[in-house]
């Protein structure tokens, strides 16, 4: 009678484990991937930064902004499009968390606010007349300088 050999045991199971490592790297890969698709299919790059954009273009959609919302994703934006250039007028009413705002004359960012606070009573509003405006997480316009132009993907 022949003893089946020890070394091809191990090598069957090293195959078999290989192949169940394979496939659940393969696995993380492709839900990572899933899970970093940009939620909305609009995006807006400034400076070297991509953001999936979220638009905002209608008065009611305006007037909700971010309010009531938890949170905002790293790299995200909500655009505001405005039919006419104006000094349009921002507040933090209802806010959860802290933002910037961009402060847009066509594709050239004019004015930048930082790290408004959620309990800020305060109006803002640009120094110049604008059309757009983006909203993202505080901190996040850290490296944008006024003069910097935006581009935007529809």
């Amino acid at each position: 009678m022949r003893r089946k050999s020890m070394w091809g045991e191990k090598k069957k199971w090293i195959y078999y484990c290989g192949v169940l490592i394979m496939g659940l790297w393969f696995s993380v890969l492709k839900f990572d991937w899933f899970l970093s698709k940009p939620p909305y299919p609009h995006s807006v790059v400034i400076g070297n930064t991509r953001y999936a954009l979220e638009i905002a273009d209608t008065d009611k959609e305006r007037a909700r902004g971010l309010s009531g919302r938890e949170s905002l994703c790293q790299y995200c934006a909500l655009l505001f499009v405005f039919p006419e250039k104006g000094q349009w007028a921002f507040w933090m009413k209802d806010m959860r968390f802290s933002i910037d705002i961009l402060w847009f004359s066509g594709d050239t960012l004019v004015g930048i606010e930082r790290n408004l606070s959620p309990s800020s009573k305060d109006i803002f509003r640009p120094a110049e007349v604008v059309d757009r405006v983006i909203e993202i997480n505080a901190g996040s316009a850290t490296d944008f300088h006024v003069g910097d132009t935006v581009r935007y993907e529809y």
